[in-house]
């Protein structure tokens, strides 16, 4: 998938599914809805190999406010290798506020 594949998501209060953490980087699962299917779909955004990840966690939460995870701000560049630098806010219930940066990272957005 391209660039204009991340840009044809809205990336403002999208349910998050899932947040996994690995040895070589992060992946966020998001539900979108789907206007030609009148259905949700899991997208998977893999951010690898970054030259630089790093966390904000601001907030206390409770195992509750887990099932209540959402995207509220995803911005990005692409560098003419395709690599993406940016940040990703994620709103926890209303228990917090986290915030995912990456420089140069490989990425890759697929059905989950």
């Amino acid at each position: 998938m391209g660039s204009n594949d991340l840009d044809r998501i809205e990336w403002h209060d999208l349910p998050l599914v899932a947040l996994t953490v690995t040895a070589v980087g992060v992946q966020l699962v998001v539900s979108v809805y789907d206007e030609t299917a009148g259905a949700y779909v899991g997208r998977g955004l893999r951010l690898t190999h970054p030259k630089q990840l790093s966390f904000q966690i601001a907030g206390q939460v409770l195992e509750a406010d887990l099932a209540n995870l959402e995207v509220s701000t995803f911005s990005y560049t692409l560098s003419p290798e395709g690599l993406l630098t940016g940040k990703i806010g994620i709103l926890v219930s209303n228990a917090g506020f986290w915030e995912i940066s990456v420089t140069d990272a490989q990425w890759q957005l697929a059905e989950a």
